[in-house]
């Protein structure tokens, strides 16, 4: 092929030094050929013309004489000698003379009548040559670009204007004809066709530097190639094809198609990229993109439905015996449906990530109200009763629900993102609710009676509402088992300073001693049960800790302080609360009481709550739990 390449630059070299009356004969000489090429017979050429013609072809074409010999050493040579010299010419891959002959006979005076005689019957030549089999189509596509250059370089001003387009006609029509089509079955892999396709192409326009043109090629074939790529993308999108389909066709063509793995590989890419058609593209991208999202909303609004279906009809009143695959079931497979498709998404774009979320929270939105109306309709019921695993689970849900919707929405203002919160988290306290109604009531009962009887341990009185979470042990791992075991923790210190401030201190004096000391010992027992029910749980025995605060503080205006800080740390607590428990001390005014809750309302309101005070720990008990909390 190189060689054809030098031998050709050489004979146009030779050609520019002839006299016009030398290159007059040769273009007389190529027209009779022409012209008998096409009607079959050479009349009237004398021995001298054909030696003189025989002369000029080898000087022009570099051919041997061995190889034009067949075709001039007859007087009458016939039509099929012409076509099989042609053909020869065609398969060895030089096509370049053929096109060469016709290129002047249509731009020389005085053969205009036999112009287009001459031109349709070599463009037959070439279409034919094209058609070829693939492995010779870029050789002989390489011929006739070397013919359009050489009119090119030869003679512009009279080159054809026409003769360009017709021939990125022909192999526009030959690409087409050849191109792999999009997979007609639902069954065939669309993966296994994008793979094929990107080799066959990058094959194709790889083997393009072996020609005498190589940029005119590669221009030519990018831009048939671009055409027909994306007339097969939208035969694509006519069919039904699933999210995760249309998800690797978008990422092929955003990621794939103009990078270093085919159009835009560093052997190519200067003449390949700037030639495709990006129209083409961008149209495609948006009309692929709408169908996803359309095709993304039906289908996660199906499996959302059949999760909620499914999640109707699991049992209700007994354990799932420790499953905790069947335990995690709903919300697992719930933030896969819809992560799936986020994760696609941003392989692609981020602007498309930002719609497929919008599009996740809209159909979570819809699932969450659903299972939020089905719980409150178990619950309602009277024929079930709900097994405290279930209430576990339905806590579960909702705390992994509600974490995963602040995950992917992007604006926490927007109104659908905080109906999605509110109802999780009411349904998450109704669950709660449920389940620790049974152990708080006994609880409250329990202390009532640990502030007036003697004998009764704290550890007794707490029994109920640990006893809870030890059934619960299979559950240890998930997250609504700490989350319980924190609200239950709370619950406990909530019942217990209750249980205090309807206690009278003076008989508590006479039946413990030391009041303050008590209380610290009662403090660290609750957070030792509630850390091995949970370790790690947060401390929350400083409600009852910081009481002694309260008591044992004689100074007002440290009082004050000291009062103004337990309320800002305690939101749990109401300012009835805090007056009971100013009263309760029993020393001190009405008077000053008002005084004491004016500015804890104020500080509160303000926030100007003094930190440094809320670190005063009393020295005379550094052992206690609320001692290591500071």
């Amino acid at each position: 092929m190189v060689r054809l390449v030098k031998d050709n630059a050489l004979c146009c070299y030779r050609a520019g030094l002839y006299s016009s009356v030398v290159l007059l004969q040769l273009v007389t000489s190529l027209i009779t050929i022409c012209f008998f090429y096409r009607v079959g017979t050479m009349p009237g050429i004398s021995t001298n013309q054909k030696r003189c013609c025989k002369k000029l072809m080898e000087r022009i074409f570099c051919k041997s004489k061995d190889e034009i010999a067949p075709l001039l050493e007859q007087d009458k040579a016939t039509q099929e000698d012409v076509k099989f010299h042609v053909a020869t010419s065609t398969n060895g891959h030089k096509m370049l003379e053929v096109c060469r002959c016709m290129h002047d006979a249509k731009i020389t005076v005085g053969v205009s009548h036999r112009h287009n005689d001459v031109w349709y019957q070599v463009q037959s030549i070439v279409e034919n040559a094209l058609n070829e089999e693939e492995t010779t189509l870029t050789e002989t596509v390489e011929t006739a670009i070397g013919a359009i250059q050489w009119g090119e370089n030869n003679c512009p001003s009279k080159m054809p204007s026409s003769l360009h387009q017709q021939f990125i006609q022909l192999v526009e029509k030959i690409v087409t004809a050849n191109f792999p089509q999009f997979p007609s079955q639902e069954t065939e892999s669309i993966e296994a066709y994008l793979a094929v396709l990107q080799n066959s192409i990058l094959k194709e326009l790889m083997s393009t530097g072996n020609c005498s043109n190589p940029a005119l090629m590669l221009e030519t074939y990018a831009k048939c190639f671009d055409k027909c790529i994306f007339s097969q993308l939208h035969k694509a999108l006519e069919r039904n094809l699933q999210a995760n389909d249309l998800f690797m066709l978008l990422c092929w063509v955003a990621n794939t198609y103009k990078s270093e793995q085919l159009m835009g590989h560093p052997a190519i890419k200067d003449h390949s990229l700037k030639n495709l058609d990006s129209v083409l593209c961008s149209s495609w991208i948006e009309k692929a993109r709408k169908i996803l999202l359309n095709t993304i909303q039906i289908k996660a609004e199906g499996r959302l439905e059949n999760i909620l279906q499914n999640e109707f009809q699991s049992p209700i009143s007994s354990p799932a015996n420790g499953n905790d695959e069947e335990f995690i079931k709903l919300y697992v497979d719930t933030i896969q449906v819809l992560n799936s498709s986020i994760t696609e998404a941003k392989r692609i774009s981020d602007s498309l990530t930002s719609e497929v979320e919008t599009i996740c929270c809209q159909q979570l939105l819809i699932f969450i109200q659903k299972y939020q109306g089905h719980v409150k309709k178990q619950n309602c019921s009277k024929t079930k009763k709900i097994c405290e695993e279930h209430q576990f689970r339905i806590v579960n849900n909702c705390c992994h629900l509600r974490e995963y919707v602040e995950k992917i929405t992007e604006d926490k203002t927007d109104d659908s993102y905080k109906i999605a919160i509110r109802s999780l988290e009411e349904t998450e306290s109704q669950a709660t609710k449920l389940l620790l109604q049974g152990p708080v009531h006994k609880l409250k009962i329990g202390f009532k009676d640990y502030f007036k009887k003697e004998g009764k341990s704290i550890e007794e009185t707490i029994n109920d509402i640990t006893e809870l979470f030890r059934r619960a042990l299979p559950m240890k791992k998930q997250m609504a088992y700490k989350i319980m075991v924190d609200k239950a923790y709370q619950q406990t210190c909530l019942e217990y300073f209750n249980a205090l401030l309807n206690s009278v201190y003076n008989r508590l004096l006479k039946k413990w001693g030391n009041v303050e000391h008590r209380i610290y010992q009662d403090a660290n027992i609750l957070h030792r049960t509630f850390e091995n029910l949970s370790p790690g749980v947060e401390n929350h025995v400083g409600l009852i800790c910081r009481v002694n605060d309260i008591l044992k503080t004689k100074d007002p205006e440290a009082l004050k302080l000291d009062a103004a800080v337990y309320f800002s740390n305690n939101p749990e607590i109401s300012v009835q609360q805090l007056s009971a428990l100013l009263k309760w001390r029993g020393d001190i005014p009405s008077s000053e009481i008002r005084s004491i809750l004016d500015m804890c309302s104020k500080v509160v309101a303000n926030k100007e709550v003094n930190q440094t005070v809320a670190v005063r720990t009393p020295l005379w008990l550094p052992f206690c739990c609320c001692a290591e909390e500071d």
